[in-house]
């Protein structure tokens, strides 16, 4: 009987991260079908026991200290003993690698080991969010890169990097997927101008550094303008972000914290238009469930973006330059916001879009991928 352990650190549940690429890994192992029996083995943290106990089932590996260090460390030194004492026979390892979490043994028995590489980190990148220790972080992202040789990335611009530094391996294309209801929810438009981010709460990743000061320069036009923000982070990160959103006037801004799926589609059945300045990007699923709920996109020209919006027909997309992503990020804005034919073409076209992602029919191209890594 075959079997599929993943390993990642993230989770849908992780108090730290919850980002897209662990709601992928958990779209995707619970779609795989009989004969295959599936585990997630993911880093734990305080309460994780309350979560992942239905098929597929999750094993927890490392601290429950409220330490997100403490967690990552712990999650990586017991998923590199538990991988190396683990019994390959008819058994396909397959991971969402970290570079802030290595684990080396996943660049051990390539041929039956499958490396989803959600997003390319980079040397500039890594720094900025974790200063010196960001080098280290860049080191294992080229290991994961150059030594691996069976990978599937969720956009062509990081399978074409994939493919440049490790020529030999084979890189599959599969994007993330969505929820097919979000493709069937009436608007409820605001009467003000709304702009909406969704996603991981992570202000240097998604460039809300970038977005506060754009939406700035998007009241000083339109002054009744309104920017909702909603997704999940740690206490520090949300602290964080309340105290910069205090340049913005407290009648402009929505910050809504860990909402449900329920109250997340209702957000977006507001909004006028959907943005997310990332500096990088793997697909960004939640830039796909705006589409889906009949949202343009505003966002820049990071990888994921490019697959996952389409570029005057779904979306703008603007340059992703430190000097001009906030100035252009905010124009892009304007011009949606200003015209509402042109924002109902978009609608159309990205809810015609979202709906070539469900996630049905993406589990079962990696199942048949994972299965060939069998024969």
């Amino acid at each position: 009987m075959p079997r599929l352990v993943h390993l990642s650190y993230d989770s849908p549940w992780n108090p730290w991260l919850a980002g897209g690429g662990a709601l992928r890994d958990w779209e995707m192992a619970k779609r795989f079908t009989a004969p295959w029996e599936v585990e997630l083995w993911s880093g734990a943290f305080p309460g994780c026991e309350a979560f992942g106990q239905e098929a597929p089932a999750t094993r927890w590996l490392g601290t429950r200290k409220d330490n997100r260090w403490h967690s990552r460390f712990g999650y990586s030194a017991k998923a590199q003993r538990a991988l190396s004492g683990l019994d390959r026979k008819d058994t396909v390892v397959s991971a969402s690698p970290s570079a802030f979490a290595p684990v080396p043994a996943l660049l051990s028995h390539g041929a039956s080991t499958l490396l989803v590489v959600h997003h390319i980190v980079g040397l500039s990148n890594a720094w900025r969010k974790f200063g010196p220790m960001g080098l280290v972080a860049h080191l294992h992202e080229r290991m994961i890169l150059t030594r691996g040789r069976n990978y599937v990335t969720v956009n062509n611009a990081v399978a074409a990097r994939i493919r440049k530094v490790n020529p030999a391996a084979r890189v599959e294309f599969l994007p993330n997927g969505i929820e097919p209801s979000l493709l069937t929810i009436a608007p409820a438009r605001d009467t003000r101008p709304t702009a909406i981010f969704v996603g991981r709460l992570d202000i240097a990743m998604k460039g809300l550094d970038r977005l506060i000061p754009a939406f700035a320069q998007v009241l000083r036009e339109l002054p009744n303008a309104r920017l909702l923000l909603a997704g999940r982070g740690s206490s520090d990160t949300i602290a964080d972000l309340r105290e910069r959103l205090k340049v913005l006037p407290p009648d402009s801004t929505e910050l809504h914290v860990n909402v449900s799926d329920e109250a997340k589609a209702a957000l977006l059945s507001r909004a006028w238009l959907f943005c997310s300045p990332s500096r990088f990007e793997g697909w960004c699923i939640a830039a796909v469930e705006a589409q889906a709920t009949g949202l343009p996109v505003v966002a820049t020209t990071a990888d994921g973006f490019l697959d996952s919006v389409r570029d005057g027909q779904t979306g703008l997309l603007v340059k992703n330059d430190e000097d001009s992503a906030s100035r252009d990020t905010a124009l892009a804005i304007l011009a949606l916001l200003r015209d509402a034919d042109r924002r109902e073409r978009m609608a159309q076209a990205a809810r015609a879009w979202a709906g070539n992602f469900q996630w049905d029919a993406l589990a079962a191209r990696q199942q048949e991928l994972c299965a060939s890594l069998l024969t």
